[in-house]
């Protein structure tokens, strides 16, 4: 599906050579200009990091694990998530993303942000995931290693998955992160659920955890 028909199908706005898609949390402004073939509906061979704080409630521990949905929210959600866990509060909106233990919080309410997120802060705004394109199964696994490297992520385990359907959109990065495979960054923007029917949990279901010790 091509950037025009999925912005026809959600009725997102566009303009100026920018769309304003609606996630589950924001609006977030994105620039497309002349540059559509870095964007995509669906990923394959894509690679996450997850989390070693989040690991602590729902831990992995072998390929037929189901990975939580939780892995897969944006940065800032992500953040908001832990940090309510620390406070012993629930953040109403997140209400299903929570471990049971949790059910006996205080309850507490935050507002979507309904103003629009501008096109130079929308990487704050998205989850990150790496691609690697034509790549054997070990190749990935190469990839995985050396990003784990270098961004010094020593306690952070490896799921690899695609991503199929239209429930997100992909920002394909213009630099390579390794060489020997090529892989890049990819940001993720996921469609609200309202418009595509879809949670996070149908992202985390196209990726399995790998060992990659």
């Amino acid at each position: 599906m091509t950037i025009d028909e999925v912005i026809a199908k959600y009725q997102f706005s566009y303009e100026d050579e920018r769309v304003i898609i609606k996630t589950d949390f924001e609006k977030v402004s994105i620039y497309i200009g002349d540059n559509k073939e870095k964007y995509d509906t669906k990923g394959e061979q894509l690679i996450r990091f997850l989390n070693p704080e989040l690991l602590e409630i729902y831990p992995v521990g072998s390929t037929d694990d189901v990975i939580h949905p939780t892995f897969f929210l944006p940065t800032h959600i992500f953040k908001d998530f832990l940090d309510s866990l620390l406070s012993q509060e629930i953040i109403v909106e997140l209400k299903k993303y929570y471990p049971e233990y949790a059910s006996d919080f205080q309850k507490v309410s935050i507002e979507n942000n309904n103003e629009i997120i501008q096109n130079k802060d929308k990487s704050g705004f998205a989850t990150s995931l790496y691609g690697t394109e034509n790549a054997t199964f070990d190749q990935q696994i190469s990839a995985a290693k050396q990003i784990l490297e270098l961004n010094s992520m020593i306690d952070y385990k490896v799921a690899i998955g695609n991503i199929e359907g239209e429930v997100c959109l992909l920002e394909k990065g213009k630099r390579n992160k390794t060489s020997i495979p090529k892989s890049k960054h990819y940001n993720l923007w996921k469609f609200c659920e309202e418009l595509s029917r879809e949670g996070f949990d149908s992202i985390a279901s196209g990726f399995k955890f790998i060992d990659c010790q």
